[in-house]
């Protein structure tokens, strides 16, 4: 597939489900960049947790952060669809 059919195939796949896809990827060295929606802001669904933990993972293996460290949350961490935070206090260290 050319780029014109990948952009043509997603604006389908967005008409078909009624909803917007962002999309960024390129190939491992960085060529053949398609980009589709990728600089505008869309909550974060579940599976961005499993990157979230490998890049924490990566930094306490490099001695960066560790797994006791705590964190401020704040209210800009309560997004729509951010599940257990909405329950929780802002301000508060976890």
């Amino acid at each position: 597939m050319n780029d014109a059919e990948i952009r043509h195939a997603l604006a389908g796949v967005e008409a078909e489900m009624g909803g917007a896809l962002g999309v960024r990827a390129s190939r491992l060295d960085g060529s053949d960049l398609l980009a589709w929606r990728d600089d505008e802001r869309a909550p974060a669904a579940s599976t961005i947790k499993v990157f979230l933990l490998v890049a924490l993972l990566e930094r306490v293996a490099a001695g960066e952060a560790s797994l006791d460290d705590e964190v401020v949350l704040g209210r800009d961490d309560q997004v729509t669809g951010s599940g257990v935070l909405k329950a929780l206090q802002t301000g508060r260290t976890y």
